[in-house]
């Protein structure tokens, strides 16, 4: 079964009732504020959902204007989620898929100001056997999670992008300036 998604927002507090409902807790957490993104423009998701609530199944394009994703900090021990950051984009545009086990973008197209970057790949969740009480016998279903043991597949392109810029990226001041272009 699938269903057809189509979201419009520039709130993403709308979702806030229904992602607390849904059970999204990330770092102390919960609902829209559990969501490593903010958004102070204007969002939309075209695509389908399948697979269940538990197991969502998503494909399709998002856009997004004044858009914010949170990302670690390459410095912070890997045990802690406090030391985080921000990383802001004036417009995105992502066509690709996501289930609990990976994260497939087929295009992205990211800019911030005369700065573009495209990417594309698949981010491949751990699978680990959890610690359930199944009875004798009975194999636990493996659960994924996406953590330093994840595998990336991607190809990058950046264009014009400040080298300060990706401080965010790299967790240290470099001793160079300028403009990147790279793949």
């Amino acid at each position: 079964t699938g269903i057809a998604v189509d979201l419009r927002s520039q709130n993403l507090y709308e979702f806030d009732k229904v992602l607390s409902n849904l059970g999204l807790i990330r770092s102390g957490k919960s609902g829209a504020a559990a969501l490593p993104i903010s958004l102070g423009g204007q969002g939309e998701f075209h695509g389908t959902w399948s697979g269940s609530l538990a197991d969502p199944h998503l494909a399709g394009n998002l856009r997004a204007t004044q858009l914010a994703v949170e990302i670690p900090s390459p410095s912070a021990p890997s045990n802690t989620s406090a030391a985080t950051q921000f990383v802001s984009w004036d417009s995105v545009d992502a066509t690709g898929a996501y289930s609990a086990a990976r994260i497939d973008i087929s295009r992205s197209q990211l800019r911030r100001g005369p700065s573009e970057i495209d990417f594309d790949g698949a981010l491949i969740a751990t699978a680990v056997s959890p610690s359930t009480g199944k009875a004798p016998g009975q194999t636990p279903a493996l659960v994924h999670t996406f953590d330093a043991n994840s595998v990336l597949h991607g190809h990058l392109r950046a264009r014009a992008v400040n080298v300060a810029q990706l401080l965010p990226f790299t967790g240290q001041a470099l001793p160079v300036t300028g403009i990147v272009s790279a793949q």
